[in-house]
């Protein structure tokens, strides 16, 4: 059943938008943070869930958005929403806080 699911979130995320968008932060030591919007496919309006990863960050070893938090934001966005990872490690220099 757990391959089943899988397939489903693979196939789902074909029909998946994303894009990047930054915004100001807070922090001196930044400019910006960025955050990465997966969504459904369609015009919308969509409801919105807004991701924060852990003390690890949110990118894998490859450069990459780690599979934990992908997974998350594709089930999110098979469930209908929208959903956007906030990235506040990168744009301040840090990989992890663990």
């Amino acid at each position: 059943m757990r391959w089943l699911a899988a397939l489903l979130l693979l196939v789902g995320s074909a029909a998946m938008a994303q894009d990047k968008m930054s915004f100001p932060s807070r922090d001196p030591d930044a400019t910006s943070i960025d955050g990465y919007i997966l969504k459904p496919a369609g015009a919308g309006p969509f409801p919105a869930v807004v991701l924060h990863h852990g003390c690890g960050g949110m990118w894998g070893r490859n450069d990459r958005i780690s599979a934990r938090e992908l997974w998350w934001m594709r089930h999110l966005v098979s469930l209908g929403y929208a959903a956007m990872e906030v990235d506040s490690f990168r744009p301040r220099g840090l990989t992890s806080v663990c």
